[in-house]
């Protein structure tokens, strides 16, 4: 429940903010995010599984990267 309502809420403030350009964490064993030390972990799979998020992040297209970060722009 705890994570179904964290994906809304981030699809939720996509919808209503429509940031430019978004930089998503590459979590893994070797680059530590906070909280999740040790762990490898694609977050955008994560939010992905829920519907409302996945149709909202289709309107975001992945630049080039950042050393640590993937990098999306919105589609206009």
């Amino acid at each position: 429940r705890l994570a179904a309502l964290q994906r809304q809420e981030i699809a939720e403030d996509l919808n209503y903010w429509q940031p430019t350009i978004v930089l998503i964490s590459l979590c893994t064993r070797e680059r530590n995010c906070q909280g999740m030390e040790g762990k490898d972990i694609d977050l955008l799979a994560w939010f992905k599984r829920s519907p409302d998020f996945a149709r909202t992040w289709s309107r975001y297209d992945r630049q080039s990267g950042i050393e640590g970060y993937d990098v999306y722009r919105l589609a206009r």
